[in-house]
C-alpha cells in the first residue's frame, strides 16, 4: 500500500482542442481510454477524488464500471473556471499530503513508479513532475540544483525552455486556493519546489493524440 493516501484527478474540462465531444479522459489510446491507464497507476491509492464536469454521467459512469470506491467531485462551473478550481473543490477537507493529475496524461508506469518512490522518500516535501518539453502552449519550468535535487525556480510561457509543467504532482502544505488561476500560478507561490523527470504525453490537440499513440505502450 503507498504511503500517499489521496490523489485528485482533474476531469471536468471540455477539452475543445481535441474536438472529439467527449471529455479528455475516456479518449483512447492505442485501445484504451485515459482513464483506464490512469486509474491502474494508482491502483494502490486508497481515496482517489475525480473531478467531473463536461459530460459527467459518461464519466462516472464509465469510472464506476472499473472502480467502485471512486470519489466524484462536481465542478457544475467547469465552463468558466480552470483546473485550480476544480483540484480546490477535491482537496479543501485534506489535510494530508495529496497527488494532483491532469486527466488528460498517459504517464510512462516506470516514471510514475520512480515519481512516487522519490515521494516517498521526503514526504515531507512536495514534488512537481516535469517532462522534456513537446506540448503546444507549454508552461515552461526553469531548473535550478541544490544538494543533488532539482529545483523549479520559476514558471513561463514566454522562453521557450527544455522542460514542461506535467500536470502531475504531489502536494504537501500546499493549499489550492478556491479564486486561483491555473495549478502552476498556485505552485508558483511556493517555489522553489523539488521536481523530477517524467515521461509523458498530454493529450491536447489531435496532434498530440497521434504522438501520444505512436510513442506509448
Amino acid at each position: 500500500m503507498s504511503v500517499i493516501k489521496h490523489a485528485i484527478i482533474s476531469a471536468a474540462g471540455m477539452g475543445t482542442r481535441l474536438g472529439m465531444n467527449m471529455p479528455k479522459c475516456l479518449v483512447e489510446v492505442n485501445g484504451r481510454k485515459i482513464i483506464d491507464y490512469l486509474l491502474e497507476l494508482l491502483n494502490n491509492i486508497e481515496d482517489i477524488r475525480i473531478v467531473v464536469g463536461f459530460m459527467e454521467e459518461e464519466v462516472i459512469n464509465y469510472v464506476k464500471s472499473i472502480r467502485s470506491d471512486v470519489i466524484f467531485v462536481r465542478n457544475p462551473d467547469y465552463k468558466l473556471t480552470t483546473n485550480s478550481y476544480s483540484v480546490h473543490l477535491a482537496s479543501k477537507d485534506l489535510e494530508e499530503p495529496f497527488l494532483i493529475i491532469d486527466g488528460d496524461l498517459i504517464i510512462n508506469k516506470k516514471s510514475f513508479e520512480d515519481f512516487l518512490s522519490n515521494c516517498e522518500k521526503k514526504p515531507e516535501c512536495s514534488l512537481i513532475g516535469i517532462t522534456k518539453s513537446k506540448t503546444e502552449e507549454a508552461v515552461f519550468t526553469a531548473i535550478k540544483k541544490e544538494e543533488n535535487e532539482n529545483y523549479i525556480k520559476s514558471f513561463t510561457r514566454e522562453e521557450q525552455l527544455d522542460y514542461e509543467w506535467s500536470g502531475l504532482a504531489y502536494l504537501n502544505g500546499i493549499k489550492i486556493e478556491k479564486n486561483g488561476g491555473y495549478i502552476f500560478h498556485e505552485l508558483e507561490k511556493h517555489l522553489p519546489i523539488r521536481c523530477g523527470i517524467i515521461e509523458c504525453w498530454e493529450i491536447d490537440t489531435p496532434e498530440d493524440l497521434e504522438n501520444a499513440c505512436l510513442a506509448c505502450y
